[in-house]
């Protein structure tokens, strides 16, 4: 049908709808290509583009289609509420805020919007706030996933562990295969005192387990000349005032650069003071924000790191 339909940009959007449900994101998103070069030019074509965008880690190509969406349907709430949550991804905080109160305001029960902003007040530490986004968030959409989890990490915070716990177990129920619920979820159960050790040691076996066949990315092994200054690359989404870009501030900062050669590959969508000292520290700094895994790897490779920190 699409052969004979080759011009009909309907016809790759809802080939392009098909896939997406499948599963196939990379098909999809050609479909969507497709109807756009055929003329499609339409809210949810722009919205969809941008969901596979960000679903491969591609932040601002997503927050292009997402502006798309909206000039092409401003009382779109789902418009409003996907480019909110990719402004907060690419850490546009209050411009992220207002696009999901305008969201709120064009659709009071629209999920998605309440659950992005009960991201936004948690990560801004406004925790009674984000329970509530939260909250309202399943009031409209009881079977949403993400809510749950947003919930569970609101109440963590608060130290409500049992409620935290029940909140991402609810999550993964809904979602099975969300391994960012799955690690919330796992960190929780250090906290519940009505589990041994074993036990709680046993859980992140098994998920260890589920998750032990990824493919591993092949190089070449790098030929140095005896003084060659050491490569060391250090990958992170948390180089910012965090347990991790603190503790990690004063290891780059300090290492020795006759020795030594301090590249960061950062993925992180916050940034602050604590990012442009880090980044100041190194000797290169990397955004890998749009990169999937495969280009990220070949990007490290190419850039001779010998010695890969995961953070």
């Amino acid at each position: 049908f699409i052969e004979r339909q080759a011009g009909n940009a309907e016809a790759h959007e809802n080939l392009g709808r098909c896939l997406q449900n499948l599963n196939q994101p990379a098909d999809a998103l050609a479909e969507y290509r497709a109807a756009e070069a055929a003329g499609g030019a339409n809210a949810f074509l722009f919205g969809a583009m941008g969901i596979v965008e960000e679903a491969f880690g591609h932040m601002n190509e997503a927050k292009r289609h997402f502006d798309r969406a909206v000039e092409a349907d401003p009382e779109s709430a789902a418009a409003w509420s996907n480019l909110g949550a990719a402004l907060q991804r690419l850490g546009d905080t209050a411009h992220a805020s207002r696009c999901l109160d305008k969201a709120i305001a064009l659709d009071p029960d629209y999920s998605m919007a309440h659950a992005n902003l009960g991201w936004i007040l948690r990560d801004q530490h406004r925790l009674d706030e984000a329970i509530v986004a939260s909250r309202r968030a399943l009031a409209a959409e009881p079977g949403l996933a993400i809510a749950y989890a947003n919930l569970g990490s609101a109440l963590m915070i608060q130290t409500r562990q049992t409620e935290a716990f029940e909140a991402y177990a609810k999550a993964l129920e809904l979602d099975p295969g969300n391994e960012a619920t799955w690690s919330s979820y796992l960190f929780a159960l250090n906290y519940r005192d009505d589990l041994t050790p074993a036990e709680v040691v046993r859980a992140h076996r098994d998920w260890g387990a589920r998750i032990a066949g990824f493919e591993y990315l092949a190089a070449e092994a790098q030929h140095r000349e005896p003084d060659w200054r050491l490569v060391i690359g250090y990958v992170s989404p948390d180089f910012r005032d965090h347990p991790v870009g603190l503790l990690v501030e004063p290891i780059i900062a300090h290492h020795d650069r006759v020795r030594f050669e301090v590249r960061c590959y950062s993925h992180g969508t916050q940034v602050d003071a604590t990012t442009w000292r880090i980044r100041a520290a190194a000797d290169a700094w990397v955004e890998t924000g749009d990169l999937d895994d495969a280009a990220a790897a070949q990007r490290i490779h190419a850039d001779g790191v010998d010695i890969l920190v995961d953070l």
